[in-house]
């Protein structure tokens, strides 16, 4: 009789055993399969682009198609399955008249000037460009809102048009490699342009700077842990020319041009310039016009450029290549 109570007893513990043993793994397999491994944050627009003040990761901005309203929109605001176009306060027509005009200024500066202008109290708008490692690339016009890479996108693309569907065309060749429509074709990098686009702009950092000119190596893209800023695009080794800011002086001051394209060094890993923006001559002064995030500004605005180029580490130019836009239709007539 005590055997076989003693019996029951044992089965008794060993059915309590093993079932705590199927619940622990039943708890161990739901704990392992919820979790999730973030995937890393990384900038679309570094046209990321965008960089340190604006090219680096914007967590509160989403850069997908889903990103945009799409109600109440503009009924210049157009949806295409491959495209996004906002005119904000333009139309075609009004561009076409805007285009045109500043074709008709032969001076490659005065042309930069006055198209820049146009744009002074825009609101800076980051991450405007769709497309990343795993959202297909879509080409974007935005001109309700701008950073600092796709404002000097629009003015490069406009001072060799004619007409807005030409800028079109000259955009898809400023932003993209071979103007093609592609993630990994995209300019992420300023110094991209030089390397990429080299009929229409070329550095002058060095002829500006001289002997003060610092030379660099750097691998773009590749953060000092090798993890990737821009997954999905290959890093790639550069050397980069920046004039220190410590070394501005009358002679550097007297070789910049209006119209210049000016990138912000940084010694950041995996970066080239931390912003960018374009340079106006004012007598003896010299003014940067950028789209900035600086709380008290967030617009495109003009400021002094020596000024603010004292808190950086230094500076990097392109400069645009002379080119005055020609009506093809009209040229092909004459000829």
């Amino acid at each position: 009789m005590r055997k076989k109570i003693s019996n029951k007893i044992i089965l008794f513990f060993l059915i309590i055993i093993l079932t705590g043993c199927s619940t622990l793994r039943k708890e161990r397999k739901i704990q392992y399969s919820d979790t999730k491994i973030p995937a890393p944050a990384f900038d679309t627009s570094i046209s990321g682009h965008t960089y340190g003040e604006h090219f680096l990761p914007d967590k509160k901005e989403k850069t997908s198609a889903n990103n945009y309203n799409t109600t109440g929109e503009s009924p210049l605001t157009q949806h295409l399955e491959n495209e996004f176009v906002d005119l904000g306060k333009w139309d075609e027509n009004k561009l076409n008249e805007l285009i045109s005009m500043a074709s008709k200024i032969n001076e490659i500066d005065k042309r930069i000037d006055f198209l820049s202008a146009q744009f002074l109290d825009t609101q800076y708008k980051g991450s405007t460009l769709i497309g990343d490692i795993n959202i297909p690339e879509i080409f974007v016009i935005r001109f309700d809102g701008v950073d600092c890479f796709t404002y000097l996108d629009y003015i490069e693309a406009m001072r060799r048009s004619i007409s807005y569907n030409d800028f079109k065309e000259n955009l898809k060749k400023v932003r993209y490699q071979n103007a093609i429509i592609a993630y990994d074709k995209r300019n992420h990098f300023f110094t991209d342009w030089k390397e990429f686009n080299p009929e229409y702009i070329e550095d002058v950092t060095l002829l500006l700077g001289r002997e003060k000119t610092k030379q660099v190596v750097k691998i773009l893209n590749l953060k000092n842990d090798s993890t990737f800023l821009l997954p999905g695009i290959i890093p790639k080794k550069r050397i980069i020319d920046y004039i220190p800011s410590s070394q501005i002086d009358n002679s550097v001051i007297n070789e910049i041009k209006t119209g210049d394209y000016a990138g912000i060094y940084t010694d950041d890993d995996g970066l080239d310039v931390s912003h960018v923006g374009l340079l106006i001559k004012r007598e003896n002064n010299i003014i940067l016009r950028h789209s900035t995030i600086a709380k008290k500004f967030q617009k495109v605005v003009d400021i002094d450029f020596i000024e603010y180029i004292s808190k950086r580490p230094g500076f990097i130019i392109l400069r645009p290549v002379n080119f005055r836009p020609v009506n093809k239709k009209m040229d092909n007539a004459i000829n």
